[in-house]
């Protein structure tokens, strides 16, 4: 029998390896030159499923930018929370007038200040603590609708907080004003560096307090974000 008489593929599939040693097909014709075939170079240029639908390698999202000026924007919108919180503070203040003025007859002596007194100025007290803590979580939300970043969520309420103890030891210096203070200040030298020192614990405090607040706000903004949960394009 002849080799004539047995018909011969033409094309002739062969397997070779790439630059890493897989296996690719290829099909080359009687010259020996590749016709038909999925090389390495073939492979990258096919979709891959990403999540629910197929999205090209070379098309895939890299992880999202920030918003323009997040931090800026941060630091704005925490600045007019704490304005806003030194101003609720102000106004409960000012409706109390009475009770902060009666407590204030026995600022040299606590201990002999009446109940009722003294649970109407906690009670006032109490109250403006609690919408501030609102005030700070919304800003919070605010922040991670506009910066994104959770760091500045924490760093915009910190700066409020700051805002908001400022406004409040201005205010305190105003004679007339019913919950009026020295701010802890005295004559002397070391009742001045007591002073400050008390001021800056105060407004170190104030700020990671209503910092930690508006963290959780910006956190649960940005809790579904694709900058933290992964980006499918």
């Amino acid at each position: 029998m002849q080799d004539s008489d047995y018909d011969y593929p033409k094309h002739q599939p062969l397997r070779g390896k790439d630059d890493h040693g897989w296996d690719e097909e290829v099909e080359t014709n009687e010259d020996g030159e590749r016709v038909r075939g999925r090389g390495r170079e073939e492979e990258e240029e096919e979709p891959r499923r990403d999540g629910h639908r197929l999205v090209h390698q070379r098309e895939r999202a890299t992880l999202p930018q920030l918003p323009h000026r997040h931090g800026s924007k941060a630091l704005i919108t925490g600045a007019i929370v704490g304005a806003l919180v030194a101003s609720e503070g102000i106004f409960f203040t000012l409706q109390n007038a009475n009770a902060y003025r009666e407590a204030a007859k026995y600022l040299s002596d606590p201990t002999k200040m009446p109940t009722g007194v003294a649970a109407a100025v906690f009670g006032v007290a109490a109250l403006a603590f609690g919408v501030g803590v609102v005030l700070y979580f919304i800003g919070g939300l605010i922040i991670g609708r506009i910066s994104v970043h959770r760091r500045w969520g924490f760093i915009g309420g910190f700066a409020g907080g700051v805002v908001s103890w400022i406004i409040g030891m201005i205010v305190q210096l105003i004679p007339s004003y019913p919950n009026a203070g020295s701010g802890g200040f005295s004559g002397s030298m070391m009742g001045i560096g007591q002073g400050i020192v008390a001021v800056i614990i105060g407004v170190v405090l104030g700020g990671v307090i209503s910092g930690l607040f508006s963290l959780l706000g910006a956190w649960l903004a940005t809790r579904h974000h694709p900058y933290y949960v992964g980006y499918s394009g």
